[in-house]
């Protein structure tokens, strides 16, 4: 989920609203299944050739399930709180890297292994109000969003966790702006969209504002980056995906309810979409 962004080539051009508004929407053919409580995340698993799907449960007892590419349901509980030595409250944003399993639980980041499900460790983010999107880096650093509060006015930002389990704060204050989604394209930038700004952030490895577009929506949720440089955005303020090609320009892929941390099967060239108010789990194809 999260790679490959080309990095030096579109961060300069952002279209207007007025343009994005005026593209036409690419045809897709999505299929929706349901079944779910509360998807908050969907990541492909190469190995078991399914989908992780993260939901945060009822009464604060989350768990994953894998997901077959036709959408029936291989295994509801594959992890499951309370299930076999397993602590998931509240799952949020997942990632899959070197044959671990994260997912973020506030105030923890989680990892599990793959192949038995067994929990391996526990990070704890002192202060982290909601932990939402997490992405990984080469060399296992995980980088985690904080979406804090936008109620109290509490901006949140973004955590770095060495892979040694050392936590440092990597973006803070009003720049954070209520991150949400995250990525790492092929450079080790850093990508991010947030609740309270309408722009798709990058960023180097040591915090440094490269560039921002103007996705014309606040609101958004997840990110994926695509082998040919274009990203993928599921817009909860626009209830659409949204497509950020190599040259910057923006256009809406697909209108979806209540998109959370979108996947990407590429072997099928899939999106997958988890829906939060309804409960499903949505599949868009990209065009060949």
């Amino acid at each position: 989920m999260k790679e490959y962004l080309t990095a030096h080539m579109a961060w300069r051009h952002a279209m207007t609203i007025g343009l994005l508004l005026a593209a036409p929407p690419v045809a897709a053919q999505p299929r929706s299944f349901g079944g779910f409580q509360i998807p908050e995340s969907a990541v492909y698993d190469e190995g078991r050739d399914a989908y992780l799907v993260a939901s945060m449960g009822a009464g604060d007892a989350g768990f994953i399930s894998i997901v077959n590419p036709d959408g029936t349901l291989r295994q509801r509980d594959w992890l499951a709180d309370g299930k076999d030595g397993v602590q998931l409250v509240r799952p949020f944003g997942s990632e899959i890297h070197k044959g671990i399993f994260y997912v973020a639980d506030t105030p923890f980041v989680r990892s599990f292994d793959m192949a038995s499900g067994k929990p391996l460790r526990s990070v704890r983010v002192e202060g982290a109000t909601v932990l939402n999107d997490l992405a990984i880096s080469s060399d296992g650093t995980v980088y985690v969003t904080d979406m804090g509060d936008r109620s109290k006015s509490v901006a949140g930002g973004i955590y770095r966790i060495a892979p040694d389990g050392t936590v440092s704060l990597f973006v803070s204050g009003k720049e954070a702006a209520n991150p949400n989604g995250i990525a790492i394209d092929a450079s080790g930038n850093i990508a991010n969209v947030a609740m309270s700004s309408p722009r798709l952030f990058l960023r180097s490895p040591e915090g440094q504002l490269l560039s921002s577009i103007d996705l014309g929506y606040e609101r958004n949720d997840g990110i994926i980056v695509l082998e040919d440089g274009s990203i993928i955005i599921s817009s909860l303020g626009g209830g659409t995906l949204l497509r950020v090609g190599p040259d910057g320009n923006v256009s809406p892929l697909a209108a979806i309810d209540s998109p959370a941390s979108i996947g990407f099967d590429s072997k099928r060239r899939v999106i997958i979409v988890p829906q939060l108010r309804r409960n499903s789990l949505t599949l868009v194809p990209l065009p060949r």
